[in-house]
């Protein structure tokens, strides 16, 4: 499933504002709240990202007591936000997910424990998904190998007339 599925089925799911996923430097997905100017392929603009791709760990930052304030366009509706780390292999963030509420709307806890699970969920994805990676690598060059032992040994055998 590609990062914008997943970005839709969060934001149907969740009933939240907006659902973004990033990797390390870009924004991969975004669907609701925002859509107009958070646009996919644009570089990480959030210090909030930023931050939580850096220190490996969950930033909420809640409108109230920690203000958000959208660094993409002054009005944004977008009025809280949740940042979550997504962790690959030797527990390197690879990129987040973040989950937003509209100005006017609080962040439930139920929403922001879902987010903290998905992320974890996801993360595991693409643990796995590396470790399918690397087993198809190593099968390949397993093959490589033999094909390298098995061709001289066949050329020589060729080059060799046979008696009657």
């Amino acid at each position: 499933m590609n990062s914008m599925k997943v970005a839709q089925v969060l934001y149907q799911e969740l009933d939240i504002g907006a659902v973004a996923i990033t990797d390390r430097e870009k924004l991969l997905a975004f669907t609701g709240i925002g859509d107009d100017h958070h646009l996919p392929g644009k570089p990480i603009s959030s210090g909030y990202t930023l931050k939580a791709i850096e220190t490996g760990e969950v930033v909420y930052a809640d409108g109230n007591e920690v203000p958000y304030r959208c660094s993409l366009h002054p009005q944004c509706k977008l009025g809280s936000t949740l940042v979550i780390p997504l962790r690959g292999e030797n527990q390197r963030v690879m990129g987040t997910i973040k989950l937003y509420e509209a100005k006017n709307r609080l962040f439930s806890s139920i929403n922001r424990t879902l987010g903290e699970g998905i992320a974890q969920l996801l993360s595991a994805q693409i643990l796995a998904g590396q470790y399918e990676r690397q087993k198809a690598l190593l099968t390949q060059s397993e093959i490589k190998l033999l094909h390298a032992q098995v061709n001289p040994h066949f050329l020589l055998m060729r080059s060799i007339p046979l008696k009657r």
